[in-house]
């Protein structure tokens, strides 16, 4: 483990000469860390806040996804051009800007309303997805992932994770296939939790999984999956990449619905016999 706090600067300087892959996949894991608090808007006013849930949770899986997929195709040489890491890329593209549109939308409802301080933590949540995502986009420079990496660390104070991620990621690499088995194998939070994440999290699966019809279990067993992916529901243990694309793959048209019509699809692909 690392002996000094990590930094910003410290934090480029370790990632500057490693596979682009660990970075992206440490950028990943810490933006699905900060999902728990949407539920601070949810409970403040849940039918203003559900249309940002799924913008969220999408950028989240599928850049999650472009990581597996990255950390598989990394090696000895470095990272390996992949056919699926282009057709994710582009779905990141278009997750990105639902997200920004759901972000944009909210603030204009919260401007100037007593909404606005619990928007904010949910803002941070938006913010986490988006900046993770984008560190797989086409014109993502080689350190979009290191900055969004800062970002999540200095908003939710996330750098002793990071730290321990960072060293648990780089062990992971010396191992030939070792960085996708960590990213799939390994709970989220590698340490001590902060005291909001549970409580924020079991709220806000129990809030979905209310919404009679909605199927919001693709996404609850999902998270769940990510936090400890020893006790994941069957389906998601253990990580069946094929299925993660197909979730990230889905057409834009379909994304473009609404979430009953897209957690259908989901729960379609996750019933599918396994080949």
């Amino acid at each position: 483990m690392n002996q000094t706090p990590l930094t910003a600067a410290s934090l480029h300087d370790a990632l500057a000469e490693l596979p682009p892959a660990l970075a992206q996949g440490l950028a990943a894991r810490a933006a699905l860390r900060t999902l728990p608090l949407l539920d601070v808007w949810l409970a403040y006013d849940e039918a203003a806040a559900m249309p940002t849930v799924l913008p969220t949770l999408r950028p989240l899986s599928t850049a999650w996804t472009a990581a597996l997929e990255a950390a598989g195709a990394t090696g000895p040489a470095g990272i390996i051009a992949s056919a699926d890491l282009g057709l994710l890329s582009a779905a990141i593209d278009a997750a990105v800007k639902q997200a920004t549109r759901a972000v944009s939308l909210a603030t204009s409802v919260v401007a100037h309303t007593e909404a606005n301080e619990t928007f904010a933590y949910a803002r941070m949540a938006f913010s986490a997805a988006v900046r993770a995502a984008y560190a797989f986009s086409g014109s993502a420079d080689r350190y979009a992932a290191t900055r969004a990496i800062v970002h999540i660390a200095e908003t939710i104070n996330d750098w002793p994770s990071i730290a321990a991620d960072l060293d648990q990621a780089r062990n992971a690499l010396a191992e030939e296939g070792g960085l996708s088995r960590w990213l799939m194998h390994t709970p989220l939070w590698p340490g001590d939790k902060p005291e909001w994440a549970e409580p924020f999290w079991d709220w806000m699966r129990a809030r979905l999984l209310k919404r009679e019809g909605e199927n919001w279990q693709v996404w609850t067993d999902w998270y769940d999956a990510r936090l400890d992916p020893a006790t994941a529901r069957l389906g998601h243990q253990p990580v069946d990449l094929k299925r993660e694309k197909a979730r990230a793959l889905l057409p834009e048209a379909v994304w473009n619905t609404d979430a009953t019509t897209v957690n259908r699809e989901i729960a379609r692909i996750i019933s599918a016999p396994r080949e």
